[in-house]
């Protein structure tokens, strides 16, 4: 059994390998069993790739089994070692594990070495990757869970004593955004919206009843913390971060006001950064080369996020979910940022994605939930299409179609199914995770001020 990202649905696997879905689990390969003439044993587990648009699974001789857009990295069938008991996929999708009763674990494509527990107790019956890949957590048939690599001990070597035999694992799904039915409209705000140059003060504000241009009553409210780098930060961000409590439910959905979220812009460092000198990814002056490159890199992204949410904390401004602001892939030569060009991103790819990831882990590490705004042709342009490690952000699509609403009816723009693609086909979607929301944004000379959203 495998539970959705959201907590609203699950699929359940059987010895057939036919994948059943329910609540908002999308159907996988038709949910039919694999074909007969391929097994000869019965499906031992089961795990579902990124997105649940695959899956794999694996027999007791240790052969693996994929369906959908889950790729196959190799099986132990050919080499012995079974019983096999358990396959777990790394978040990226990109390796897996296999386990077998005695708790030896094999690793394949690019999850991290596995290991054999010393002093296992009991009987291995199923595993879990932590929330990246270099780490697992075993479970044995007595009740004792076992950390693997580097996944953190939660009740590491407890036995839960004389009960009927344990059968598995699974793990809660990461904290999510409240959701918002389909359709629900909002806005988000930044220090444009400030009422001049460094004020603390909001000049107009979207929503009734004083908006000039218009706009509705808004149940999605996004604010800005910051500008274009580190340390140009949103002064009025306290003021908007009121205005954002104002939310409403739509009518008949729910009562009182619904979370808002942050956002705060990223991009590559400078060659004059000070925050990237220290941090997760080590202390780059020991390091040389590339090692000293990805280490800025990361550490960078890293801190740049918590500096992120400690100066909204300072403003009174909270929030669960805070997204990422990746844009413009016009890149500049070498490691650095050019900002006076308007390249805020190096045309390194890879050092781009370990800014990504280092700010991804950085507000993990505040037990926040991290999201990307982007399109899925800048995030290739930005990072070559990489996929964050520790699970599948959510994703917020740029430059949707206008439609009315958000916009005012006299605007004349299309209804709001025109955006139905966004959400639902995965040719727009990037870093491995699934729409939560689109942004319309103003374009063409409408003279809109602000940035409408639609909840998908």
């Amino acid at each position: 059994m495998s539970a959705t990202a959201d907590g609203k649905g699950y699929w359940l696997i059987d010895q057939s390998g036919a994948v059943t879905s329910f609540g908002d689990a999308a159907p996988i390969d038709g949910g039919e069993p694999l074909p007969a003439s391929d097994l000869s044993l019965p499906i031992v587990s089961g795990a579902i790739a990124p997105g649940g648009s695959g899956a794999w699974f694996t027999d007791v001789a240790g052969r693996v089994f994929h369906v959908g857009d889950a790729p196959f990295f190799g099986s132990r069938a050919a080499f012995g070692g079974g019983p096999f008991v358990s396959i777990a996929a790394i978040p990226s999708g990109r390796g897996y594990w296999l386990a077998n009763a005695a708790g030896e674990v094999w690793a394949y494509a690019g999850a991290s070495a596995g290991s054999t527990p010393h002093g296992l107790s009991g009987t291995a019956v199923g595993m879990i990757p932590a929330q990246n890949r270099f780490g697992y957590w075993l479970a044995t048939s007595n009740g004792t869970v076992i950390e693997g690599g580097d996944a953190t001990a939660r009740a590491s070597g407890v036995s839960l004593g004389d009960l009927s035999a344990i059968v598995g694992i699974a793990a809660a799904p990461a904290i999510q955004p409240t959701p918002l039915p389909a359709g629900a409209v909002g806005y988000d705000i930044n220090w444009p919206q400030c009422a001049g140059g460094g004020s603390s003060q909001p000049g107009a504000l979207p929503g009734p009843p004083t908006d000039p241009d218009g706009s509705i009553a808004y149940s999605i409210a996004v604010v800005g913390v910051d500008g274009w780098a580190v340390d140009d930060n949103n002064p009025c961000l306290a003021a908007e971060a009121t205005w954002a409590q104002k939310a409403v439910y739509p009518k008949g959905y729910g009562s009182g006001a619904p979370p808002y979220d942050l956002y705060m812009f990223l991009n590559s460092p400078a060659s004059n950064s000070t925050i990237d000198q220290t941090g997760p990814g080590g202390t780059c002056a020991e390091l040389s080369g590339s090692p000293w490159e990805n280490c800025l890199a990361y550490n960078y992204g890293y801190n740049s996020a918590l500096e992120a949410v400690n100066y909204a904390s300072s403003q009174g401004a909270h929030s669960k979910v805070w997204w990422l602001d990746v844009e413009n892939d016009e890149c500049a030569k070498g490691m650095w940022n050019d900002a006076a060009q308007g390249e805020w991103w190096s045309c390194d790819l890879w050092l781009n994605a370990k800014t990504i990831q280092g700010a991804i882990d950085g507000l993990r590490s505040l037990g926040v939930t991290p999201g990307i705004y982007c399109t899925s042709v800048q995030w290739a342009g930005i990072t070559g299409s990489y996929v964050p490690t520790g699970g599948a952000p959510l994703i917020w699509i740029a430059g949707a179609i206008w439609t009315s609403p958000p916009y005012p009816q006299s605007y004349g723009f299309v209804g709001p199914g025109a955006n139905t693609k966004y959400c639902t086909d995965s040719q727009y979607w990037f870093a491995g995770g699934r729409p939560v929301m689109l942004q319309e944004t103003p374009g063409g000379g409408n003279n809109y001020a602000y940035d409408p959203d639609v909840a998908c």
